[in-house]
């Protein structure tokens, strides 16, 4: 009787069940990867928007102003808010700013920039000076 060549069912039914133990391994590690993509944009866009307001408040002067807070709707960015705190420092003549920015959707954030802020208007010239 000739041998015929080819799968038993067994066989068959042994490699489906390793390729699908494989696939799903596959498709959960994307899962973690695309987790990992979207928790590292947002980590990027509240630096960024902290590092932009931050510097904002130090051009217009506007840090001095209180309350400070905000969000970001002038930049299509409904879902972040900021506030701003001037504190000092413990050094004569210099304040510490602080910026912290918060996502409020989905994958809640928040991120704080401190920046140094001298007051050298307040400075008084020693007698007999300019």
């Amino acid at each position: 009787m000739a041998r015929r060549r080819g799968f038993t069912l067994v066989e068959t039914l042994a490699s489906v069940a390793v390729v699908a133990v494989g696939v799903t391994a596959a498709l959960g590690a994307l899962g973690y990867i695309a987790k990992a993509d979207a928790k590292s944009k947002l980590r990027e866009e509240g630096q960024r928007l902290a590092i932009q307001k931050i510097d904002e408040l130090l051009a217009t002067g506007d840090y001095q102003v209180t309350p400070n807070s905000g969000d970001f709707s002038e930049y299509g960015k409904n879902d972040w808010t900021w506030s701003a705190v001037l504190e000092p420092s413990g050094t004569e003549y210099v304040d510490r700013l602080g910026v912290t920015v918060t996502h409020e959707g989905p994958g809640q954030y928040s991120k704080e920039i401190n920046r140094l802020v001298f007051r050298g208007d307040q400075l008084v010239p020693a007698e007999g000076g300019l």
